[in-house]
C-alpha cells in the first residue's frame, strides 16, 4: 500500500471507504496501538410482568409502594383515607437539626399540595416470578457490569485512535472540499463562461477570473482538465 504522505490529492480524493480504514489501521499498528473491538452487550432477560397491582398518586410512593390487587380494593382505601380522621406524615426539618415533624393530614408534594389520590395500574413481577428467574437476573447484571467495564475500556480506546488517524481524516476533507470547489470553477468555466466567449479559452478564464478572484492552483487545475477534455 502506498504511503498516504506520497499520494496524490487526485488520489486521496478517490480513496473508497475502505483505503481510508486501511490507512487508519495501518497508522495504529505504527503506533503499538490495539484495533478496538466494541464489546458485546449482554442480551436482556426476556421476562415479562405477570401481575397488575393498583397504586394511589401520593400516597404509594410516601407509603413504602403501598398498593392493592384489584381496583375496587384501591378505590374503597381512597374512600377510606378521605374521611379517616387523626391521620398525619412525620418529616424531617430543613435546618441542620434532624428534628421530626409531624405535618396534619395526608402527605403534601413538595408545592405544599395534598395528593390527587388518582389510581394507576402497574405491571409487577409476582415473588413466585421472580424467583424462578433470579439467578438469570444475577447473571445478567454480572455480565452488564462486566460489559460497562469494557466499553469504558473500548470508548477510551476508540478517542486514542480517532487521535492518532484524525490528521489522515481532515487530509481527506480538505482534498475533497478543495477538489469539489475547483470542479465547480470548471463547471462555471465550461458551461458558463465559455460558451459566452465564442469557445475562445483566455477570454473564459478572464471573464472567470473576475467573478471568483482565481488561485494560481484553481487556474491550473481548470487547464490541465480543459486540455484533457480536448483530447477527449
Amino acid at each position: 500500500m502506498k504511503d498516504f504522505e506520497k499520494l496524490t490529492d487526485l488520489e486521496i480524493y478517490n480513496l473508497t471507504d475502505e483505503n481510508i480504514k486501511a490507512y487508519k489501521r495501518l497508522v495504529l499498528a505504527e503506533n503499538g496501538v490495539k484495533f478496538p473491538e466494541k464489546p458485546v452487550e449482554p442480551k436482556e432477560i426476556e421476562a415479562k410482568p405477570d401481575l397488575i397491582v393498583y397504586t394511589i398518586d401520593g400516597l404509594s410512593d410516601k407509603w413504602n409502594g403501598l398498593c392493592f390487587l384489584t381496583i375496587e380494593a384501591a378505590r374503597e382505601f381512597v374512600k377510606f383515607i378521605v374521611t379517616f380522621k387523626n391521620i398525619g406524615c412525620i418529616k424531617s426539618s430543613n435546618v441542620d437539626y434532624k428534628i421530626q415533624l409531624f405535618d396534619e393530614g395526608l402527605p403534601k408534594d413538595w408545592h405544599g399540595n395534598f395528593p390527587t389520590l388518582n389510581i394507576q395500574a402497574n405491571p409487577v413481577f409476582s415473588n413466585e416470578l421472580y424467583k424462578s428467574i433470579e439467578k438469570d437476573i444475577r447473571a445478567y447484571n454480572t455480565q452488564k457490569e462486566k460489559y460497562l467495564k469494557e466499553k469504558e475500556s473500548y470508548n477510551a480506546a476508540i478517542n486514542k485512535a480517532d487521535e492518532l488517524t484524525q490528521p489522515i481524516l481532515t487530509k481527506i476533507q480538505e482534498v475533497r472540499e478543495d477538489i469539489d470547489h475547483k470542479e465547480y470553477l470548471y463547471c462555471k468555466f465550461k458551461e458558463d463562461y465559455l460558451p459566452l466567449a465564442e469557445h475562445d479559452y483566455d477570454i473564459a478564464l478572464r471573464f472567470l477570473d473576475k467573478a471568483y478572484d482565481l488561485s494560481d492552483s484553481e487556474k491550473e487545475y481548470i487547464k490541465d482538465k480543459y486540455n484533457k477534455d480536448l483530447t477527449v
